[in-house]
């Protein structure tokens, strides 16, 4: 039997979920956690990791490349949390993912014109107002 296994059968069988993930945290690599988590879940429908332990592991998944729709079924993230912490990784120089921060990466947002519309559509006379776009390309309004 797998070690994944004796701990599920282990929460089965005591009817509770309570230090079953701590005890396997030391064990399990991250994708039989990812895996043990999910069947916890099942046992326990109110379980859930704390959050900071959740952003750890759903990392930790990310860099293993596992499916995003498995990393949802399994923690209970949204896609969106997915999408965003996805996001928020860089490829580091030494091949594995960080933040932008450990990266030393620029995480200062780009200066956003105020003016994001290049082109305006009047709904009511049906015309186009091309003078954003004309400002935007320094050419007269």
């Amino acid at each position: 039997m797998s070690d994944l296994a004796a701990y599920v059968k282990h929460a089965e069988r005591k009817g509770g979920v309570e230090g079953v993930y701590e005890a396997a945290r030391t064990e399990l690599d991250d994708r039989d956690l990812g895996r043990l988590v999910e069947r916890l879940r099942r046992i326990d429908p109110d379980y859930r990791l704390d959050r900071a332990e959740r952003h750890r592991l759903l990392t930790q998944l990310i860099e293993a490349k596992v499916a995003d729709r498995r990393i949802i079924r399994q923690l209970g993230v949204s896609r969106q949390t997915v999408w965003r912490v996805r996001r928020t990784l860089v490829q580091a120089p030494n091949g594995g993912l960080d933040t932008p921060l450990q990266s030393g990466a620029e995480v200062t947002k780009p200066a956003v014109p105020r003016d994001r519309s290049r082109l305006h559509f009047d709904a009511t006379s049906g015309a186009w107002d091309d003078r954003p776009l004309r400002r935007y390309l320094g050419m007269s309004a």
